[in-house]
């Protein structure tokens, strides 16, 4: 038995000071009027082997975190398991030259509701992405989502949508397909299991970051970016972006290429979290060119989705290119290209573009010329020609279109 409890908010583990009890207040500030005032320590040495960079991480993740929807759970007051809105965190540091550092932490959490009680609500938005690609077939967005692993009582309204199971790192994922373009949909889910098949971004020292105000790690340092269907990681060499796809029990992974004006991008100079949620992450690497000046690609994963979603800006006009780092023949729809065969471990790479592009289907890829911005996408046909209905190429493309954003909160039940 450990002499302090532990709370996970969100992603953050935290040690609580033994003094510090949690209390119920009440409190006209929010829609329920039940707040926790909570206080904490960690330190380096400590009790928990807690390391310098882990702490430094949970110093600027705690209080990155204010505002934000997150499921908490206590180790020795789980009565108070539930979901929460963090409305003040506050951290005191003390670092001693690295031979002794601590974070006295304090934070307010706005209590929504135990999960026995409450929904999860998402709300769906956005238009289907414009297809200009000149396809007649497949040209149409199909609006999916996909709440966490071990969701339960999905409603949608009076239509019942059609469902896909994905397996994944963390589990089956089970994705909602065929859903009204502007949705909001209801969701149960015990507060354990709302992490399951969540996007997240560890940095060079393997910790899993929250929020989005953090120094990023070096471009090219060992850093991943998931929703445990798709694993990101960067390259040296050889192209710029691994793209591992989770099919079979194991990440399958092929590396790709980022190009401008005909050469690779090759390391970013930066990279950046601007959006980290459960739901959906966005990661924009930076980089400077010679011919078209500032460069940015904007990574986007979104939980129980097969497809990383890119768009590239550049400062001048110039042709702008995804495409295998090692050659791999496919075939063009003209809305994108698929590989012609199944791989190794039974799949088929899918890249493409929701705007008017250039296949080029001898290498695996494909472009526009003489423009500032691109958008596009790399995934997988898990299975190859035998994929299921929901993964097959045309399928994942009509979800690319479709794709929404999302806005989850608790609402009673």
């Amino acid at each position: 038995m450990t002499q302090y409890g532990t709370i996970q908010v969100g992603r953050l583990t935290l040690v609580e000071l033994p003094k510090s009890a949690a209390v119920d207040q009440f409190s006209d500030r929010d829609t329920y009027g039940r707040t926790l005032a909570i206080q904490g320590q960690e330190s380096v040495p400590g009790f928990f082997n807690t390391t310098l960079p882990q702490l430094k991480a949970k110093i600027d993740d705690l209080v990155g975190n204010v505002n934000s929807f997150v499921p908490v759970s206590f180790t020795d007051k789980s009565d108070r398991n539930g979901y929460y809105t963090i409305s003040l965190a506050q951290v005191n540091e003390v670092n001693w030259e690295g031979e002794m550092a601590s974070a006295t932490w304090s934070i307010t959490l706005n209590r929504i509701g135990a999960d026995s009680e409450i929904d999860l609500q998402s709300r769906l938005t956005g238009a289907q992405t414009r297809n200009t690609s000149g396809a007649a077939s497949g040209s149409t967005g199909v609006r999916t989502h996909t709440p966490p692993i071990g969701a339960y009582g999905y409603w949608s309204g009076p239509t019942i949508p059609s469902q896909i199971n994905r397996p994944s790192a963390d589990g089956t994922v089970i994705t909602y397909s065929g859903l009204a373009i502007t949705s909001t949909v209801r969701w149960g889910c015990a507060v354990g299991n709302y992490p399951g098949g969540r996007v997240r971004f560890l940095d060079d020292n393997g910790v899993e970051r929250s929020g989005t105000q953090f120094p990023a790690p070096a471009p090219s340092a060992a850093w991943s970016f998931s929703n445990a269907l798709v694993n990101v990681a960067p390259l040296t060499s050889g192209g710029v972006l691994n793209v591992s796809a989770y099919t079979s029990g194991a990440y399958q992974a092929k590396s790709w290429d980022l190009q401008v004006n005909g050469s690779t991008l090759g390391v970013p100079l930066s990279i950046k979290m601007l959006h980290n949620e459960y739901e959906m992450g966005v990661l924009r690497m930076t980089w400077n060119s010679t011919n078209v000046g500032r460069v940015t690609a904007d990574l986007t994963l979104r939980r129980g989705s097969r497809l990383l979603e890119l768009y590239l800006q550049t400062e001048s006009s110039t042709t702008i290119k995804v495409v295998r780092s090692s050659a791999e023949i496919g075939t063009s729809t003209l809305t994108y290209v698929s590989a012609s065969s199944n791989d190794a471990a039974g799949n088929r790479y899918i890249v493409g573009s929701a705007h008017a592009d250039t296949a080029d289907v001898a290498n695996g890829g494909v472009s526009v010329s003489a423009s500032v911005a691109m958008d596009a996408f790399i995934g997988v046909v898990a299975g190859g020609s035998g994929a299921i209905v929901g993964d097959r190429a045309s399928d994942l493309f009509g979800q690319y279109l479709g794709f929404p954003a999302e806005q989850v909160t608790g609402v009673i039940r």
